[in-house]
């Protein structure tokens, strides 16, 4: 501790010699002053009185310091008046940079003071010095002499008031023979020497040795206190620096084991207030809350060490307050030393609680820091630069509130001890705000502590106390009126906003403990109640006051209220109605409860301006809405609901996406069981094996879940304001729904039960199905008076023939699939099935042509000609097969008639696109020609012998001649 005093000492030298330094370039400046006056007569320098001797208004006269003083600089002569003397080089440059423009403004030296080694060591440094040595050689001496045993307890303290008042006389007599001392730092340094020595002496005989009572040592020190004010006016400022340091540095040296708590803090808050004075009366306001550093810093220190009993907190923290309340505003002006006054009043703030909080949070003690948090509330309400100490004192007060317990960690502290504390912290926090709200004086900082306080306190109390079984009917009560006072705020607010900008913090807060208190007083069935309840007025709030933020405290709290659906016992039994379950009756209750909060996010899509929240808004209203329906309406009744909601939505607002979106989404979720039944039904199809009937979902569901939803969809296609991509996505998902639940409802009628019965209706039940996608499409098509209506048509038509191609052609040929065509050939079910696929190619081909696309023409045809001659050779197999066409093997004749066959219809198309003069039919009949020839001269032919091989190879060389011949007239009249 030595060692830290020394270095204090060394940096109070390294600041007055800063403050030298600063006289210095003063008196540099007085003299360039002197010079720029010109020729004539003017007063030698050394006439001048020093500045550090110039006399106070209340200071005794004092006579003009001789030319010695260390401040005094040698004259300069006085120039020829004939001849004006030249300006330095340093103010030339100085006016040049001015400009001609400049005029004439006071010339400023550049010139750095220069620093004579002798002077500052030799002569000015020793002094200070000298007397800081004395005070600490002082106290030394008497510590050896205290260790070595030497001296008596009396013996010491009669030679420490000795020391300190010698040093005093000194000082004194220093000051009343200045003429001979010629140096004002001899008295200072002895004065601050002295005064250090006297409070040590007295903490001495008080606090250490106990020779002295209380209220004799209390005494003792407020007449050092006195002393030093007043040598501190007589001397100046050295004597008050010193006095601090060596004030605050004696209890620290001379520190006993048993030190006396009550004593140390009315010496040290003494000292601390007689610095502060001190300061300000010497014109030195710096000086106060340095010395209100050192004493928080002791105020610490006595904190971090000592075991406090009831009287040692009473002490500890009427210091404490002192130092927060009284000490700043004894140092000097609140507009300049603002911010070290918020300082101070948070350190006590927190030096204060940690008193609470050692002390086992007594009420003793609990007293005293509410009487500082209501004093600085005072003072913040008389000065309102002060506003932001007030408010971090309540802080700390609600921190340490939360951090009360009772005996031991784990239990709460006494409820009526706790409401009452808390009553009074929740006044003082809130009382200056809403004043200020009536006066009209309040800043941004007042509606922050007004709602943050008023919100923690709550928070605070409904954290500290378990509600058990019972909701806590007496806090909720409490909340409700601590709720009143940013209530309270939120009503003058109203009338003095014009524009409302500033409405949302009381509002927001209001609304935050009316919340904690329906959560303490209500049980949790009515949590989504009280939260929608109060959501709602916050939505009113946003939608009269749209410039006041609330809506972001409207969501907030409606988002709580959503939440609170989760903490009910409840939940689970209302959450199953939605997935279609139900494990309890319906209830009116749970609907009323569902739509409460529904209600809040409906307000908010009804004032959101914002795009992508008020979707938000919509979505979860059209949700919370759909599981408020659920609670009580079957689960066949709950989609077709969803579908008529949604159609509702878009038949009168269309760009209400978020809400009928998320009706479309909730049926599609209903749709997704059956669907996904039929995909898993269906899909092995692909690899040959059929679905059964039995396989596929009940038609009840392709009524009640699929159909709503592909009506939802179609009219969402069709009305909804959404991009082109996703019109195309939602029709495109509306036709495949509709098709799935045509598939369902078709098969579930007609379809087999078994493979034998798949076998004998197959082909009859494949051609029914492409048959109707057919009808369905001409149908849309022919009476279509939008062109997406067309195009649904259109895709009807081309799944009709994209099932025949897939199915008929491919995976479940009769050519290669066991299944039953009918008895007499040319009149069964091949007819029916290549008549349905032949007429949907003429509907899609006539639809492409009318649109212009270049290719329709040509497809078209080869599609026609590709079914004629599948059609012919099923049916030439049909005449050698029978009603099974894989039933019998395959014989050479129906070989060879095949390939006739593929000539004569090669011949027929050539002589269609003669007749109709169609390029894409002759060279169809030239693809299917080459194709049966190919066939007769490398199949054919390679099993005939004799004339059977002859005549198979004229008839070849008479057909391709008569090819050749045909393809030539023909192309001779083109």
């Amino acid at each position: 501790m030595v060692w830290l005093f020394i270095f204090a000492l060394c940096g109070a030298l390294v600041v007055l010699w800063r403050r030298m330094t600063a006289l210095e370039r003063a008196l540099a400046r007085l003299e360039e002053a002197e010079g720029d006056r010109g020729p004539g007569p003017r007063e030698p320098l050394e006439r001048a009185v020093p500045v550090t001797a110039m006399p106070r208004a209340d200071a005794p006269p004092q006579r003009a310091e001789p030319s010695a003083s260390p401040f005094a600089l040698a004259p300069e002569p006085v120039p020829e008046p004939t001849q004006p003397p030249e300006p330095p080089a340093s103010v030339v440059a100085a006016e040049a940079e001015q400009g001609p423009e400049a005029g004439p403004r006071k010339r400023l030296s550049l010139t750095l003071p220069r620093v004579d080694f002798e002077e500052l060591f030799g002569r000015r440094l020793p002094i200070w010095a000298g007397g800081i040595a004395l005070a600490v050689g002082g106290i030394l001496l008497v510590r050896l002499a205290i260790e070595n045993g030497m001296l008596t307890p009396s013996v010491r303290v009669a030679a420490s008031f000795a020391f300190g008042l010698f040093l005093l006389a000194g000082a004194e007599a220093a000051f009343r023979f200045e003429t001979r001392v010629a140096d004002p730092r001899v008295r200072q340094a002895l004065a601050g020497a002295g005064l250090a020595t006297l409070y040590a002496a007295f903490y001495l005989a008080g606090s250490a040795y106990g020779l002295i009572g209380p209220a004799l040592a209390f005494a003792g020190l407020a007449v050092v206190t006195a002393i030093a004010l007043g040598l501190a006016l007589r001397f100046g400022l050295p004597a008050a620096v010193l006095g601090m340091l060596g004030g605050f540095a004696t209890p620290a040296m001379v520190a006993s084991e048993d030190a006396n708590l009550p004593v140390l803090s009315l010496y040290l808050a003494l000292l601390t207030a007689g610095l502060a004075i001190t300061g300000r009366r010497i014109g030195a306001a710096w000086l106060g809350f340095a010395a209100l550093a050192g004493g928080f810093g002791w105020g610490a220190a006595i904190l971090a060490s000592a075991t406090l009993d009831r009287t040692d907190a009473i002490a500890v923290g009427l210091y404490l307050a002192l130092l927060g309340l009284l000490v700043p505003f004894l140092a000097g002006p609140i507009a300049r030393w603002r911010w070290p006054r918020v300082v101070a009043a948070a350190l006590a703030s927190v030096q204060l609680a940690v008193l609470v909080a050692l002390a086992g949070f007594a009420p003793l003690t609990w007293g005293l820091y509410l009487l500082l948090a209501g004093a600085l509330a005072a003072l913040a309400w008389r000065e309102e630069r002060l506003r932001e100490g007030s408010a971090f004192a309540t802080a700390t007060g609600v921190a340490l509130l939360a951090l009360w317990h009772g005996n031991d960690l784990l239990t709460a502290p006494p409820g009526w001890r706790f409401a009452i504390v808390a009553t009074v912290l929740a006044a003082i926090s809130c009382g200056v705000p809403l004043l200020s709200l009536v006066t009209r004086r309040a800043r941004a900082i007042d509606l922050w502590q007004l709602a943050l306080s008023g919100v923690a306190i709550g928070l605070v109390a409904s954290l500290r106390f378990d509600p058990g079984a019972e909701p806590r009917v007496l806090l909720a009560l409490g909340l409700v009126t601590l709720a009143a006072l940013p209530g309270a705020g939120l009503a003058l607010l109203w009338r003095a906003d014009a524009d409302g900008r500033r409405l949302w913090l009381p509002a927001a807060a209001a609304g935050a403990v009316l919340l904690l208190a329906g959560f303490a007083g209500l049980p949790p069935s009515a949590f989504p109640f009280v939260a929608a309840t109060i959501a709602g007025g916050l939505v009113w709030i946003a939608r009269e006051r749209p410039a006041s933020g609330t809506r972001a405290a409207a969501w907030m709290t409606a988002t709580i209220a959503f939440a609170t659906l989760f903490v009910m016992d409840s939940f689970g039994a209302e959450l199953l109605p939605l997935i279609g379950a139900r494990s309890v009756p319906a209830s009116v209750l749970s609907t009323l409860r569902w739509l409460a909060l529904a209600l809040p996010f409906a307000g908010l899509a009804w004032i959101e301006t914002r795009e992508s929240w008020r979707r938000a808004a919509e979505a979860l209203a059209a949700l919370i809405g759909y599981g408020a329906v659920a609670q009580i309406v079957p689960v066949d009744a709950l989609v077709c609901i969803v579908a008529v909601a949604g159609a509702a939505v878009l038949w009168r607002s269309p760009a209400r996406g978020g809400a009928w979106g998320t009706l479309l989404l909730i049926a599609a979720g209903w749709a997704l069981g059956p669907f996904a039944i039929w995909l898993e039904a269906v899909t092995p199809a692909l690899w040959a094996e059929p679905p059964l009937a039995h396989a596929l979902p009940p038609v009840r569901d392709a009524l009640f879940r699929i159909v709503p939803l592909t009506v939802l969809g179609a009219l969402a296609a069709w009305r909804g304001r959404a991009h082109a991509f996703e019109i195309r996505v939602i029709g495109g998902g509306a036709l495949t729904l509709a098709i799935v639940s045509l598939h369902i409802v078709y098969h579930r009628a007609l379809g087999p039960v078994d493979m034998a019965g798949w076998r004998v209706s197959a082909l009859w039940l494949r051609t029914g199905w492409e048959l109707s996608l057919l009808i369905l499409g001409a149908g849309l098509i022919r009476y279509a008076r939008h062109r997406d209506i067309t195009r649904t048509g259109a895709a009807f038509a081309a799944l009709a023939l994209t099932h025949f191609a897939v199915f008929g052609i491919g995976i479940d040929n009769p050519l290669w699939r066991a299944q039953s065509v009918g008895p007499w050939p040319l009149l069964d079910g091949l007819l029916a099935a290549y008549a349905t696929a032949f007429a949907a190619a003429l509907l899609l081909g006539a639809l492409a042509s009318r649109r212009g696309l270049p290719l329709a023409r040509p497809l078209r045809d080869a599609t026609l000609m590709i079914l004629i001659a599948a059609y012919a050779l099923s049916e030439v197999r049909h005449l050698f097969a029978g009603p099974v066409l894989t039933a019998a093997p395959l014989s050479q004749t129906e070989d060879l008639l095949r390939s006739l066959l593929g000539i004569v219809l090669a011949l027929g198309f050539l002589a269609w696109g003669w007749r109709s003069d169609t390029r894409s039919w002759r060279i169809g009949s030239l693809v299917l020609m080459l194709i049966a020839v190919g066939k007769v001269f490398l199949v054919d032919t390679a099993g005939l012998e004799g004339l059977l091989r002859i005549a198979s190879f004229l008839a070849l060389g008479f057909s391709l001649i008569g090819i050749g011949w045909v393809y030539s007239r023909l192309l001779r009249s083109t």
